[in-house]
């Protein structure tokens, strides 16, 4: 009785038409359901440079809300955005703060994406000198440094001195320091 209830077997060009008929329509609502969610919500990054260390290294995969300051020509994904006018609105926009982790495209070089810390707001003045940062001419404070030797992608040992640094507005983050005079610092 049960061998009259099963399915004859299919041959097997039928049965892989139906497996590519199968992935064809998954692939018809989840690439367009992606663009739209990586669009309008959320978008995912790699660290590409050591310039967050400690705070992110370099691989490290972060998240990013698109709510977070608006949407614009930039926001959406594989460069479509190229495609639609200049601009500087955005739709829905709202301003960084000061010490924000902040994803953006280098304006000199159209695909690259970077993350940064922002510590400057529009008409701030920022400067460094020996290795000391400004904002309009208040220092940003440096709590006790700690000398130590990190492993630096790809280059090996280096000498840093560790501190937490805090921003005019009592924004802390740490940051490595290179010494006195080195290339980096």
């Amino acid at each position: 009785m049960e061998a009259q209830d099963q399915e004859p077997a299919q041959p097997l060009g039928a049965r892989i038409r139906n497996e590519i008929a199968d992935w064809a329509k998954t692939l018809a609502w989840v690439i367009p359901t992606y663009l739209i969610f990586t669009t309008v919500a959320f978008a995912n990054y790699s660290i590409p440079s050591e310039s967050m260390v400690p705070t992110l290294q370099v691989g490290d995969r972060v998240v990013v809300s698109k709510f977070a300051y608006g949407y614009s020509r930039h926001s959406l994904p594989l460069n479509l955005g190229s495609l639609m006018p200049t601009g500087d609105r955005r739709l829905f926009q709202s301003m960084p703060k000061r010490g924000d982790v902040i994803v953006f495209i280098n304006a000199k070089d159209n695909n690259k994406v970077m993350i940064k810390r922002l510590i400057g707001l529009p008409g701030d003045r920022i400067t460094v000198r020996n290795g000391v940062l400004r904002i309009n001419g208040e220092t940003a404070r440096l709590s006790e440094g700690v000398r130590f030797v990190r492993e630096a992608y790809q280059e090996g040992p280096e000498d840093v001195t560790a501190f937490e640094e805090t921003l005019p507005g009592g924004v802390r983050h740490k940051i490595h320091e290179f010494p006195q005079g080195s290339q980096f610092d």
